[in-house]
């Protein structure tokens, strides 16, 4: 992921069961059987992208909310979306 791809959306795969359960996001895959949980920061953005809010106000916000430097929030945010990505739990949106 670029550093241009800041001001886009990510959108989260219709196809994807996801919950949040006692501050945990739950996410399950239709083609596997794996769970996959998020918590701490990883809920944050998530949350964050399910508000179908711009990459870089999500990096502000996760930067804020930790008390992280914003490229540290930068980067943990485009390894997290990234990986995504790959398993095909986002898109990004234009």
């Amino acid at each position: 992921m670029k550093d241009d791809d800041l001001n886009r959306i990510c959108t989260i795969n219709g196809d994807i069961a996801h919950r949040e359960i006692e501050g945990q996001i739950l996410i399950l895959r239709p083609d596997d059987n794996f769970l996959y949980t998020l918590n701490g920061s990883g809920r944050h953005i998530w949350l964050g992208i399910a508000k179908k809010k711009k990459l870089s106000s999500i990096i502000k916000s996760v930067s804020k909310e930790f008390g992280i430097p914003e490229d540290s929030a930068r980067r943990d945010l485009m390894e997290f979306v990234k990986d995504l990505e790959a398993k095909g739990i986002l898109s990004k949106k234009g």
